[in-house]
C-alpha cells in the first residue's frame, strides 16, 4: 500500500523537512496543510517539489483543519495517513504499510497504530503509556469529532466498522526545549480548560468516539479546582510506578504532564468561571 501523506503544521520550521523526508519513504503523495504560519514553513515545504502546500489561515480548531483537509483535497489514494509534524513513521511501520496488499486490507475500513514518544530526546517507555489510535484509514468513512482538544475519528459508514491493528510504531519526537515545551502546553492547557467546562455545563457532543473517556472526563470536571489535579497527579505516580527506569526526564515529563500541566488546566478553568459568573 502506498497511502496519501497528511501532515499539519503550524511554525513546524523546527520539524518540517525531517518530517517530509521521512514522510517520502512512505509515499510520494504528500500534502501538507498549514494555518498560517509566520516562520520559514512555507519555504521549506516549497524546496520539495512532489509536496502539495496547501495555506488556510483561518481554520482556527484542529479537527477544522483535518475535516477540511478531507473535504477539499483531491487525495491520489484511497487512504489517507495522518502525520504530525514532531513525528516520524518508524523503518518498520514503512514496511509493514508497504506490505498491505488488497486481500490484508480487503473489508478494512482503517488500521489503529501504536505511538511511542520522547521527552527532550529521550524515549518515554515507563512514564508514560503506549497509545493507540487510528491513522490510516479509509478517506470516505472517517472524520473527526468536533472538540477542543484530543479529537478522535468518528466512522461515517451504515454498517460497523472493521478497524485492524498494525504491530509497528510511529514516533512522536519533539526537539523543542523545555521552554518551548511550557509555551505549546499553554495553548493546549487553554484549549483543554474549555473542553472541561464544557463537560461540566452538561453539553454533549453528537459523536464521541471514546465514551468510557467520556464519562472519566465528566467525573473529572465536576472535582475540586486543583485538588484533582494532584489527586490526579498521585494516581499516574501509583498508575506509572517505573517512571523512575526512564530517568530524571521520565520524573520531570511526569510531574508536568500530570501535575504542573493539570494546575494551568485548573488556573484557566477558574478564569473561565469567574469570567462566567459561575
Amino acid at each position: 500500500m502506498r497511502p496519501s501523506v497528511l501532515i499539519l503544521v503550524y511554525n513546524e520550521e523546527r520539524h518540517i523537512v525531517r518530517c517530509i523526508e521521512n514522510a517520502l519513504l512512505l509515499s510520494k503523495d504528500i500534502y501538507v496543510l498549514d494555518s498560517g504560519s509566520n516562520d520559514r514553513t512555507k519555504e521549506y515545504c516549497n524546496k520539495y517539489p512532489v509536496i502539495s502546500y496547501y495555506n488556510n489561515s483561518e481554520l482556527n480548531k484542529f479537527n477544522v483543519k483535518l475535516n477540511w483537509a478531507l473535504d477539499n483535497i483531491n487525495f491520489q489514494s484511497d487512504w489517507v495517513i495522518r502525520l504530525d509534524a514532531d513525528e516520524l513513521f518508524s523503518n518498520d511501520l514503512i514496511k509493514e504499510i508497504h506490505s498491505l496488499g488488497v486481500t490484508e486490507i480487503q473489508n478494512i475500513t482503517g488500521f489503529k497504530i501504536p505511538k511511542k514518544s520522547t521527552f527532550l530526546k529521550q524515549e518515554l517507555r515507563f512514564s508514560r503509556k503506549l497509545f493507540t489510535e487510528i491513522r490510516l484509514f479509509k478517506k470516505t468513512l472517517y472524520r473527526y469529532e468536533d472538540r477542543e482538544i484530543d479529537e478522535h475519528l468518528v466512522y461515517l459508514g451504515e454498517d460497523l466498522p472493521n478497524e485492524a491493528k498494525l504491530k509497528s510504531k510511529f514516533i512522536e519526537d519533539n526537539i523543542i526545549t523545555i521552554d518551548q515545551w511550557y509555551i505549546k502546553h499553554l495553548n493546549y492547557a487553554m484549549r483543554e480548560a474549555t473542553e472541561l467546562e464544557i463537560s461540566r455545563s452538561g453539553l454533549h457532543y453528537k459523536k464521541l468516539i471514546n465514551k468510557k473517556k467520556g464519562i472519566l472526563k465528566k467525573i473529572y470536571s465536576k472535582s475540586p479546582l486543583f485538588l484533582r489535579s494532584f489527586v490526579y497527579f498521585f494516581f499516574m505516580i501509583l498508575y506509572r510506578p517505573l517512571f523512575f527506569l526512564d530517568g530524571y526526564k521520565g520524573l520531570l515529563y511526569l510531574v508536568n504532564h500530570s501535575l504542573v500541566y493539570r494546575l494551568i488546566v485548573d488556573t484557566n478553568c477558574y478564569k473561565i468561571r469567574k469570567k462566567l459568573c459561575i
